[in-house]
């Protein structure tokens, strides 16, 4: 049996056939993700850091970046009159402001509000390194509010989505 070369248009090779450039819209082209285990206690009404973060370079500035953030072990001290806001931040652009994390279930001393997180599909418009961060504070400066609880786990994924 003789083998028979096949050449023409319309062949595509694994270096060019998958490139970013021929994902068709919608696909994922890359993800990034990260955690961060800790506490982080804040009584200031002023965003003070979650410690979770992620960088991301998009391929193209048509590139759209889905963003899903779960903040762990979220606690505030309500019997003093404060809640708990978490924002999500594109380099230092605010984009979401209170994910969550003001109620919970009354304890003695203030609200367990177990994790709080949000799925938010952004268009940064850039092909240069974007880093999606979450932020917290407490709404009184009278009471501690607190993140990662006990030093449990938090995570935020990157997903580049083809525009």
């Amino acid at each position: 049996m003789a083998l028979t070369k096949i050449t023409g248009s319309g062949i595509g090779t694994v270096t060019n056939q998958f490139s970013d450039a021929n994902m068709s819209s919608g696909s994922v082209l890359q993800v990034v993700a990260s955690t961060f285990s800790g506490q982080v206690n804040s009584s200031s009404s002023t965003f003070a850091d979650t410690g979770l973060t992620a960088t991301i370079t998009p391929s193209s500035s048509s590139s759209k970046v889905l963003v899903i953030a779960q903040i762990s072990s979220c606690f505030t001290d309500t019997n003093t009159g404060t809640e708990l806001d978490i924002n999500l931040l594109r380099d230092s652009t605010q984009i979401i402001a209170s994910m969550g994390g003001r109620g919970g279930n009354s304890l003695t001393t203030g609200d367990a509000l177990g994790t709080v997180g949000c799925s938010y599909l952004d268009s940064p418009a850039t092909t240069s390194a974007t880093t999606y961060k979450c932020q917290f504070k407490s709404t009184q400066n009278n009471a501690t509010a607190s993140v990662g609880l006990g030093g449990t786990t938090s995570t935020i994924t990157l997903m580049e989505i083809a525009g």
